[in-house]
């Protein structure tokens, strides 16, 4: 359509022409989208750590997690990105009670 125009910026996310946005605009869109939808103000970067955290819950292999975000170092994935969840700790007390001859309650 804009022919001769077009800007192939190699980015993912770009305006009609193939210009990337500013900076702070995907930022400031997801703020819009959680207001219009009186979701819980998140950081956009907290959906990174949500990605790794399900899959991490999941079972996925902490490298292949890794690999998925772009980190060369497994510890960063593991240490900052990957966070637990209730039933995780839940079933850890379970498994531990039942190892010690205990009922968690």
């Amino acid at each position: 359509m804009l022919g001769d125009e077009y800007i192939d910026s190699g980015y993912v996310y770009i305006q009609d022409n193939g210009k990337p946005y500013r900076v702070n605009t995907l930022t400031e869109q997801f703020g819009l989208f959680l207001e219009r939808n009186a979701l819980p103000k998140i950081r956009l970067h907290d959906l990174r750590h949500t990605f790794a955290s399900i899959l991490y819950e999941a079972g996925v292999d902490l490298k292949a997690i890794s690999e998925a975000l772009g980190h060369s170092d497994l510890a960063t994935t593991n240490k900052i990105y990957t966070h637990r969840f209730d039933k995780t700790h839940e079933k850890t007390i379970n498994v531990m009670s039942t190892a010690l001859g205990r009922d968690k309650d």
